[in-house]
């Protein structure tokens, strides 16, 4: 395991205020390396999640552990599982697979963790149709639970379960978990209407339950109420316990109408789980106030403890884009309103991560080599800047901040490229940095 990737621990001391008379607190960067793989010239950001003892990395691109060696096993994708010492520091214990590696599967293109279940997307991954033909980027998902012996291991294998899945539909886009459920996204799945017409790129979501044994099975296929072509719906996905938040960024709000020129707006959707049917309803349909076409409201997407976060990274201030996250939070009366909107700058909103009190927002081209911010929804600390994660002093990145996750306490950020100021291997920072906040009388 040595040979195939190294960690090394950098002290980074980062000064982040928590409010004008909180302490500062400091945090540590691990870096996750990859000694003997080139990932510096890979323009995908891994795919990342975290809970308090294991984290997840999706490498899509990678094949079994090296990067463009067999153009056979091209893209293949491999995950890397990390346990947590709860001693700030986090060790990798196992690289998984595909039960049925192939080559441009993109195996690990998403990833989310739910205490010992985690599921993995392949959202290129070619299936055969009922004919026995095959459908390339028709993608598939993949479950794995943590056994006894401490290893993770693949329990189900997800793909679309209806006959009209679709070229490049990329079911495994997205994934999600919570409870006894699992949502897959197809973001770019043509669907057919009521009327007939088939919707080039609508987006389907799919709700898999577990059935108590081994088995994760279809429960319900989730649409859009109104199918719209390139609406991508189910290009994000947060779940947490009854909810579902389901982001379309290609689709056009009701209060635009019709009009065309609106599209790329971007809409968010509601769903929660009637406890009598278990099935998943529509609750609301949400836009920003001051959306515009080519904003991507809903290109990213985050819940937790009653409170969304939706992201618009491309939309505009002062005409030039920067981006935007929306926070919102249900009324008295039940509907979801906006509390807070944060403008940002350098693609802010990109990805969102929001556990217990902690909200991480990516800021991929922010400042020089990118950004990311931290913020506390319960003291509703929505000041841009006053707490950010940077990469250490020393390391060079591009893109710091293409995505991030955090289970409340540890927040691992990911980037495009990696490098030091030296050419050889061992030197490299990595992709990957896991913050640890040091704690007092450390």
């Amino acid at each position: 395991m040595a040979n195939k990737s190294t960690f090394t621990l950098l002290t980074l001391a980062l000064t982040l205020l928590y409010g004008c008379q909180a302490p500062m607190v400091q945090w540590y960067a691990q870096p996750f390396v990859h000694a003997d793989d080139s990932l510096a010239d890979k323009a995908m950001a891994p795919a990342i999640a975290i809970s308090d003892s294991y984290a997840f990395v999706g490498v899509p691109w990678e094949e079994n552990g090296h990067i463009g060696v067999d153009t056979n096993a091209w893209a293949t994708g491999v995950t890397y599982i990390l346990k947590n010492d709860h001693a700030g520091h986090w060790q990798e214990t196992q690289q998984i697979t595909a039960s049925d590696k192939g080559p441009l599967n993109f195996f690990g293109c998403a990833v989310a963790l739910a205490n010992e279940w985690a599921v993995i997307g392949a959202k290129l991954k070619t299936i055969p149709n009922a004919q026995e033909q095959k459908i390339i980027g028709a993608g598939g998902a993949y479950v794995f639970h943590l056994d006894a012996t401490g290893a993770w291991k693949e329990t189900s294998k997800l793909e679309d379960p209806t006959a009209a899945a679709t070229p490049w539909q990329c079911f495994g886009h997205g994934v999600a978990i919570a409870g006894s459920f699992i949502a897959v996204s197809a973001p770019y799945k043509d669907c057919v209407s009521s009327q007939g017409d088939t919707i080039l790129g609508a987006g389907q979501v799919f709700i898999y339950q577990f059935d108590g044994l081994d088995n994760w099975e279809i429960k319900q296929i989730i649409e859009p109420p109104v199918l719209q072509r390139h609406g991508s719906f189910g290009s994000s996905l947060a779940m947490e316990n009854n909810l579902l938040l389901i982001g379309a960024p290609g689709a056009t709000p009701k209060n635009k109408g019709n009009d065309s020129l609106q599209r790329n707006t971007g809409t968010a959707y509601v769903f929660t789980r009637n406890p009598s049917s278990n099935g998943w309803e529509l609750q609301a349909e949400l836009a920003a106030s001051d959306g515009q076409a080519g904003d991507q409201f809903g290109l990213a997407v985050a819940v937790n403890e009653g409170v969304l976060a939706i992201g618009a990274p491309p939309k505009k201030h002062h005409s030039y884009a920067r981006g935007s996250v929306y926070v919102f939070k249900p009324s008295r009366s039940g509907d979801w309103v906006t509390e807070k909107t944060i403008n940002g700058d350098g693609d802010f909103g990109s990805s969102i991560a929001l556990v217990k009190d902690l909200m991480v927002i990516g800021s991929p081209r922010g400042g020089k080599d990118g950004l990311s911010y931290l913020f506390h929804t319960a003291k509703r600390h929505y000041e841009i800047g006053a707490d950010t994660l940077r990469t250490p002093q020393g390391a060079q990145s591009r893109f710091f901040g293409s995505t991030v996750a955090t289970n409340g306490e540890a927040v691992v950020v990911s980037q495009y490229q990696s490098y030091t100021h030296f050419y050889e291997k061992e030197n490299s920072v990595g992709l990957v940095y896991l913050f640890t906040p040091v704690k007092k009388g450390e």
